[in-house]
C-alpha cells in the first residue's frame, strides 16, 4: 500500500497536489507539467513535494535534469490520473450544456434596470430553459473577441459586421419627484424653474442641452448636480433632489405609476434610437433568434426569425 491515510486528516485531501501531480505524472516531466498548468516548474515541483509530505512517500526520483516516478508514484498515478480525467470531462459537458444555454446579451446598466429587467419574466416564461447573462460595459460595441450573443444599444443602427433592429426611438423630456413639482408649484407657475436643481448624467451630457434647446426654454437654473450614471441620476430624481432629462420609452414604467412627473410636457426626439443588434461574420444560434424575436414584439415591432 503506498499511502498510509490517518483518520484526523482524511477529510483533507490535497486535491491541488493531487491535480499537478496527475498532470506531472502524465507527462514524466515537471518543465511540460508547468507549461500546461500555466505556472512555473518551481510551483509544480513544491506541489508534488507537499503531496509527498501528506502520504510521506516519494513519488517521483528527481535527477540534475530529470524526474522518474518511483514505483509508488507509477501506482498513484494509474489511480487518480482517470479520476482527473472524468472529472475534465464532467466539467467540459457542464461548461456546453451552460453555454448552449445562456444568451450573453450587452446592455446598458439604466436601461437593464428600468426597462429590461421589469419585462424578463415573459421572456423566461415562454422559454425557460434559457437563461439571459447581462453584460452592462459601456463602451463601443465590436462582437469580435467576445462571448456576447446579442446586444441593445443606442445609436443609428450601423455597427459593423452586425444586424440591428430598431426597438424605440431615443425621445427624451424632463423629469421629477411629484413632491418636487409640488414644491416648485411647476404644474401651474413654469417660471419657478429657473429656481430648480437640474440632475446630470455623465454620460447624457448633451440631454439636457438638447431639450432647453428644442424646446426654447428660459432662465435656466444655475444649480446643477452631476451623478456618474443615469441610475444615480434618476435615484436622486425619485428622492425628490432636482430635475432630470429622463428617456420616456425607458421609464414608461415610473412615469405610468407616478414615480416620475413631466410637469412641461415637452418631449423631444432625438436622432437616435435603441436597437437590437447581433453579429453576421457567425451564424445565430436559435436561442438568441428566440430572444431577438421577443424583444421586437415587447417593442411592438415584427420579429425578424419567426415570422
Amino acid at each position: 500500500m503506498y499511502c498510509e491515510v490517518m483518520s484526523s486528516s482524511y477529510s483533507i485531501i490535497p486535491l491541488n497536489p493531487l491535480h499537478v501531480f496527475a498532470v506531472a505524472s502524465r507527462h514524466q516531466t515537471f518543465t511540460a507539467a508547468a507549461r500546461e498548468l500555466g505556472v512555473t516548474q518551481v510551483a509544480v515541483s513544491r506541489q508534488i513535494s507537499v503531496l509527498e509530505d501528506y502520504i510521506n512517500t516519494e513519488l517521483f526520483v528527481r535527477s540534475a535534469r530529470s524526474v522518474k516516478l518511483t514505483e509508488t508514484g507509477q501506482a498513484l498515478s494509474q489511480e487518480i490520473t482517470p479520476l482527473f480525467e472524468d472529472l475534465n470531462g464532467v466539467m467540459r459537458n457542464l461548461m456546453t450544456k451552460e453555454r448552449e444555454q445562456t444568451i450573453d446579451l450587452r446592455v446598458y446598466p439604466t436601461l437593464s434596470y428600468y426597462w429590461l429587467l421589469p419585462k424578463l419574466k415573459g421572456f423566461n416564461s415562454q422559454y425557460s430553459d434559457y437563461t439571459i447573462r447581462m453584460d452592462t460595459l459601456v463602451k463601443p460595441l465590436d462582437f469580435r473577441g467576445t462571448k456576447l450573443d446579442v446586444a441593445i444599444q443606442l445609436g443609428h443602427g450601423d455597427w459593423s459586421n452586425s444586424k440591428a433592429r430598431k426597438l424605440f426611438p431615443a425621445e427624451i423630456d424632463m423629469l421629477c419627484s411629484p413632491a418636487y413639482a409640488q414644491e416648485f408649484d411647476l404644474f401651474d407657475n413654469p417660471d419657478n424653474f429657473r429656481f430648480t436643481t437640474l440632475l446630470q448624467s455623465r454620460y447624457r451630457r448633451r440631454d439636457w442641452q438638447d431639450w432647453i434647446d428644442n424646446c426654447k426654454v428660459n432662465n435656466v437654473p444655475k444649480a446643477e448636480v452631476e451623478y456618474k450614471s443615469s441610475i444615480l441620476t434618476y435615484g436622486a430624481v425619485r428622492e425628490g433632489l432636482g430635475l432630470a432629462i429622463g428617456e420616456l420609452n425607458t421609464l414608461k414604467a415610473q412615469i405610468d405609476q407616478g414615480v416620475f412627473v413631466r410637469p412641461f410636457n415637452q418631449s423631444v426626439e432625438k436622432d437616435t434610437a435603441y436597437w437590437v443588434v447581433w453579429p453576421t461574420f457567425k451564424s445565430t444560434a436559435p436561442k438568441v433568434k428566440y430572444f431577438i424575436d421577443w424583444l421586437l414584439r415587447t417593442c411592438g415591432q415584427q420579429p425578424e426569425f419567426f415570422k
